[in-house]
C-alpha cells in the first residue's frame, strides 16, 4: 500500500474532493462513497468483518457537516463505501493541520451499518 496525498487517494477511486482542505469523503461517478477513516478507530474484525467506529463530534470543520450528509445519503441509498485509512502520531487531535498519512485499500468495500447523526460504524469486507 502506497502512501499518498489526500487528494490522490480519492482520485484512486475516480472521486474528487469537494475541498482539498477539509473534505474526509467524496463520491464516485459509481455512487460509492469514499471515506478517510483514521487507523486507531478500527475495531478487530470479526467473521470477516472489519468495523469503524468513529463519532462526528471528533471532526472539526465544514468537513463535519458535508460527511454528516455524505454518511446520511449513503445509509439511505444503501451505497458501497470505499476506504482511506489516515494515520497520525498523534491520535488525540483532529484536523487538517495535524502531520498524516493516507493509505488507499482497494481490497476492502463497505457500507454505512448505522448512524445516529453523530456516532457511524462501517463495516468493511473483503472484496472477491
Amino acid at each position: 500500500m502506497t502512501t499518498l496525498q489526500l487528494g490522490e487517494a480519492f482520485a484512486r477511486y475516480g472521486a474528487k474532493a469537494h475541498n482539498p482542505v477539509w473534505s474526509v469523503s467524496a463520491w464516485t461517478s459509481r455512487n460509492e462513497l469514499v471515506v478517510s477513516c483514521w487507523a486507531h478507530h478500527f475495531r478487530k474484525a470479526v467473521d470477516g468483518v472489519l468495523p469503524y467506529e468513529d463519532r462526528l463530534a471528533h471532526w472539526p470543520g465544514p468537513g463535519n457537516d458535508e460527511l454528516r450528509a455524505n454518511l446520511s445519503r449513503a445509509l439511505k441509498e444503501h451505497s458501497a463505501v470505499r476506504l482511506i485509512v489516515t494515520t497520525s502520531q498523534n491520535t488525540e487531535e483532529y484536523g487538517h493541520e495535524i502531520p498524516t498519512t493516507f493509505r488507499v485499500r482497494e481490497d476492502l468495500i463497505g457500507h454505512v451499518e448505522t448512524f445516529d447523526g453523530d456516532r457511524f460504524v462501517l463495516h468493511f469486507r473483503q472484496v472477491r
